[in-house]
């Protein structure tokens, strides 16, 4: 039996009306997802796996922010919503016959049961398979290890944080920046919230989160440029999960991407698929949900993450630690396909000298992708002080092999 209590949880340390005006909007989100979507779908007998386990995600991180009973009644009701879902008789066959596939079938259900959604005998099923000789017996990346980790440690502890792949993972190894794929960066923008419990568990302490604010940055660049506002929303964590301070690059993905959030009361994702050629009102709905809410549940994450840690960027882009000369080049005012310049658009002349770091380093990221010698030359000569390290060394790298294949 599924019981919903209201969920605890102390109060952040900072609030703001925006934040929140933003978490909300995220909820929002999911209460359409449930109506129109997961509820209408349930009837089709369709799992939702994915969708029921974000849901929960966003729930548990959303109860330790919002303190308003109405907030909390909110999150108690969506949680009752989805609970069926997530402790589906499916999910049970699964637990109990391949408890190497467990956890993402017990994701939703420990989620939601650390705000207070219990269900007393699918826990007990839950850990009799996390505890089953079989349960690690699946091969997994780095990344995806410490994501299994942390959906066990909702259920048994701290102490499953402490994983060995953390040293295997991109918190120990870095990015491979010249080149990086999607994929590529979803390892890195994954395995920092899994590791720290997006935010509430330190990292070890020999990570060296300077070094990792550079990856970050290299990688908001990559984000920023291919209009990828659902790897934005993941990157711009990084400050709070390292308790570092926010760069000029880091601050401008957060313009993006919440000016972007309040012109479309939602975070855009990738293109929707084409309509059918005779679509009910239900089916237009069903499509354009499910192809939008996950960017916005993860900008939901994102201001959570920010929100209970207390680390929201700066008023003002922070100082850049270099300056350029001869000065920094402009981006063409009529190009206007991508987000982020539409934002760039709008700043003024101080704004953008101290957010230089955002063209110089997507030309230098264009470079590397063609392979333009003389660009890179150009970009390590005169706008290294602004580039991220270490894309830096990782450009000159390049350099350096392809001197040795030409014989120079």
């Amino acid at each position: 039996m599924t019981v919903c209590v209201s969920g605890g949880g102390a109060p952040p340390d900072a609030a703001t009306g925006h934040a929140l005006e933003l978490l909300h909007s995220a909820l929002d989100v999911v209460e359409l997802l449930v109506t129109h979507v997961i509820e209408p779908g349930r009837a089709e007998q369709e799992g939702f796996t994915k969708e029921v386990g974000e849901i929960a995600m966003l729930l548990r991180l959303a109860d330790r922010v919002l303190t308003g009973d109405a907030d909390r009644q909110r999150i108690v009701d969506l949680a009752g919503r989805i609970a069926s879902l997530a402790r589906s008789p499916e999910h049970r066959g699964v637990i109990v016959r391949r408890p190497s596939r467990a956890a993402a079938h017990l994701l939703a259900h420990a989620c939601l049961q650390q705000f207070g959604c219990i269900d007393p005998a699918f826990d007990e099923l839950a850990r009799a398979a996390l505890a089953a000789s079989a349960a690690g017996a699946s091969e997994r990346v780095p990344y995806r290890l410490l994501d299994v980790a942390w959906i066990r440690h909702l259920l048994l502890g701290d102490g499953e944080l402490d994983h060995p792949a953390l040293a295997l993972s991109p918190i120990a190894q870095g990015v491979d920046l010249v080149g990086a794929t999607t994929e590529d960066a979803y390892a890195f923008s994954h395995a920092l919230p899994y590791a720290t419990d997006f935010g509430r568990h330190p990292l070890p302490g020999w990570a060296d989160t300077r070094w990792l604010a550079g990856i970050a940055d290299a990688l908001v660049l990559k984000a920023l440029d291919e209009d990828d506002l659902d790897l934005l929303g993941e990157l711009l964590m990084v400050p709070a999960l390292l308790r570092r301070p926010w760069s000029p690059v880091q601050w401008f993905g957060w313009r993006v991407l919440c000016d972007t959030w309040r012109y479309y009361g939602f975070v855009p994702g990738p293109g929707l698929p084409a309509a059918t050629a005779v679509e009910s009102t239900a089916q237009t709905r069903r499509r354009v949900l499910g192809t939008v809410y996950h960017t916005t549940l993860v900008g939901g994450l994102l201001v959570a993450t920010l929100h209970s840690c207390g680390y929201w960027p700066p008023a003002e882009p922070p100082v850049s630690t270099g300056r350029v000369l001869p000065p920094v080049g402009g981006v063409d005012p009529a190009d206007t396909a991508l987000v982020w310049q539409r934002v760039w658009h709008r700043l003024d002349a101080h704004e953008r000298a101290d957010l230089a770091a955002v063209p110089e380093g997507m030309a230098l990221h264009r470079a590397l992708a063609r392979t333009d010698v003389a660009a890179m030359l150009h970009s390590l000569r005169n706008t290294r002080a602004l580039l991220p390290e270490p894309l830096v060394s990782q450009s000159a790298e390049l350099l350096n092999r392809l001197a040795i294949v030409v014989g120079a």
